[in-house]
């Protein structure tokens, strides 16, 4: 393959076991198949993690990845990725963040790392690449980390720690970017930790050249203006995600008490967006190229916790995850991802193992001679010291520190009925509030989402044809989809869905949902315009479904089966008040239906969800690998 536009053309390779350094060329094949970030990511972790290897074993892999786009001037062109064997789950991990674009501007679009380190190291990626010692770092918070790095090769690098949970293998450790981004889900922290790997630095001054340089920045520019003329942009700017409260609490879809509870309006008196404001200095932060700026600089101004300080990634979904275990209001939510970010933790499935313990307190299943003494409650105080104990892996905390599997069968008793997770992680909303979103939870290979954001309650005809164009479905396409009592085949919709999200997270483009109401051929022009090769949403939409394939098929390998695909006991069991009525649980016939009629709209066997052998055939694996059934 001739040199394209947009990629680097190198994939690093290192083996910390025996400290060898050495580059592959990005190869064609890889390119048209898998596009790049985190589809090409899915077939290096196929090829490099060996069946049935351990997640902490010197075999597993950790493959980090940024798409063709990261690095132009393409609009919210920032997202790196990694992907390795979970943890949480034993099946594929996978995280991204906006702030690895370094990366390519070393001259890498990829970087392979396998082996253990005999000591503490840290990774420089530069002019040079280098395994140096990291004793002097081990044992501090991601932030201490970062400063005592930067001290070392200097701030223009891109540092990428994690904290005292991720040396401590916490199941649900996460790796902090620059103090504050995070490649949080699936414990890919903890990856790093079991590899004696603290931190990876990343400078280059490499550029990053496009194949037609005036179609391009004309492209870039309008998607750019279209972008920003948003009319919720300012918003946006102001509270960053924050924006989706009132929504989501408007529609009962902000829960807590290990989400037996939805909040009311008392919610949104709480968490005033104003008192936010008014309560705080904060300057905007943005990801590589982003022409919105959805991140802030906070400092706390008043009160017991004033002085408090941090950059926050996602306000959201911090505030959404302290309530669920019972913390409530602004600078207690502050303080709460401020400590799950210095010791390096996923705020999510960290909440989720918080709010089992509490429950399983209040219900007597466990009591204080389990906590050490500790009396648990639904308050700010209980949850700091779990999520200390967690990361240190102190008393109670040692046991939640291995994830929502694995503690709620360690506990026994029938904790495991409130464990709530999709393939070990916490989700976050209410799954009873069915949604492609919400569904795309049971069959992504993660247990995460898949950054589907766009929900459709009670929406048009008109709206789901425009929506379904913008995703690339021909008229065919449509007639089968928008079909039955809502409008549309959620199931079915999601795959699509599912499918224009990794089309975005492959470029290396951001996926929130201001990047997802372009339509799908303009970025198959941006694509074209920057790599020299011909593409249109069609072609985009075949890589990204051979993506999420091969992240199945990874699964599949190493085990998993229709059963992973399900849905918490809890969600089919229990409903839960909103306002004045009840909304029920979910039908179990009707979720298995959802997940069949997925299946086959993704060419899966219906019954199984496996991969026909043709299918892997063109993927390049190996069905010889598999599992006996």
């Amino acid at each position: 393959m001739g040199k394209l536009g947009g990629y680097a053309g190198n994939i690093l390779i290192v083996d910390l076991s025996t400290g060898s350094i050495s580059q592959l060329p990005l190869s064609g094949e890889l390119v048209t198949k898998f596009l790049g970030g985190a589809g090409i990511n899915a077939r290096l972790a196929y090829d490099n993690i060996p069946p049935r290897a351990q997640p902490f074993s010197p075999e597993n892999a950790l493959v980090f990845g940024v798409g063709p786009l990261v690095g132009t001037l393409a609009p919210g062109a920032c997202k790196s990725n990694i992907t390795s064997k979970s943890p949480s789950s034993g099946y594929l991990a996978s995280s991204g963040s906006g702030h690895l674009g370094m990366l390519k501007y070393a001259g890498y679009d990829h970087v392979v790392i396998t082996g253990k380190a005999d000591k503490p190291v840290y990774l420089k990626i530069g002019d040079d690449v280098e395994i140096r010692d990291a004793g002097g770092v081990w044992g501090k918070d991601t932030w201490a980390a970062t400063d005592s790095i930067w001290q070392e090769v200097g701030r223009h690098f891109a540092v990428l720690s994690i904290g005292p949970a991720g040396e401590n293998l916490v199941r649900d450790a996460s790796v902090i970017a620059n103090k504050y981004s995070a490649f949080a889900r699936t414990g890919v922290g903890a990856v790093m930790g079991s590899k004696n790997l603290k931190a990876i630095a990343a400078y280059g001054s490499h550029g990053v050249s496009v194949a037609h340089k005036e179609r391009f920045m004309t492209l870039a520019n309008d998607l750019s203006r279209q972008i920003a003329s948003l009319p919720f942009v300012p918003r946006l700017r102001q509270y960053g995600t924050l924006v989706s409260l009132e929504p989501m609490a408007q529609t009962g879809s902000i829960l807590y008490k290990n989400f037996r509870q939805a909040a009311g309006p008392e919610f949104l008196q709480i968490f005033d967006l104003r008192k936010f404001e008014l309560g705080m200095e904060h300057g905007t932060r943005s990801c590589l190229s982003c022409p919105v700026g959805c991140k802030h600089y906070i400092h706390w101004k008043e009160g017991e916790y004033a002085g408090l300080s941090l950059s926050l990634s996602c306000a959201a979904v911090a505030t959404f995850s302290a309530v669920n275990c019972g913390v409530m209001g602004w600078p207690q939510v502050l303080r709460f991802a401020q400590m799950c970010n210095r010791l390096g933790m996923d705020y999510m499935s960290v909440s989720g193992l918080i709010a089992m313990a509490i429950e399983l307190y209040e219900k007597g299943i466990i009591n204080q001679s389990d906590t050490g003494g500790l009396a648990l409650d639904w308050d700010a105080g209980t949850v700091y010291t779990l999520v200390h104990d967690i990361a240190h892996r102190k008393g109670l905390g040692d046991v939640l520190a291995d994830g929502l599997i694995e503690a709620s069968q360690q506990i026994g008793r029938g904790a495991e009925d409130y464990a709530i997770h999709f393939k070990g992680l916490s989700p976050g909303g209410d799954p009873r509030h069915l949604s492609t979103p919400i569904f795309s939870l049971l069959t992504n290979a993660t247990g995460h989402s898949s950054h589907i954001n766009t929900t459709l309650y009670g929406t048009t005809r008109e709206r789901l044809v425009k929506y379904c164009r913008r995703l690339g479905m021909t008229e065919e396409d449509m007639e089968r989809i928008l079909t039955g009592p809502e409008g549309y085949d959620m199931a079915r919709l999601t795959k699509w869905a599912e499918d224009y999200s990794f089309v975005l997270e492959c470029l290396g483009l951001c996926q929130m949902d201001w990047f997802q109401r372009i339509d799908i051929s303009l970025w198959a022009d941006l694509y074209s315009a920057a790599t020299g090769m011909d593409m249109d949403a069609a072609g985009l939409l075949q890589a990204a479904g051979r993506g999420r394939d091969m992240r199945k098929a990874f699964n599949i390998r190493e085990g998993a089966t229709r059963k992973d695909d399900r849905m918490p006991k809890r969600f089919l069991t229990e409903g839960v008040k909103v306002g004045e009525s009840l909304r029920p649980p979910l039908n179990t016939a009707y979720v298995d239906g959802l997940i069949t009629d997925y299946y086959e709209e993704r060419g899966w066997d219906p019954k199984e969800g496996t991969i026909s052998r043709e299918r892997m055939m063109e993927l390049g694996a190996s069905p010889e690998e598999w599992p006996a059934r």
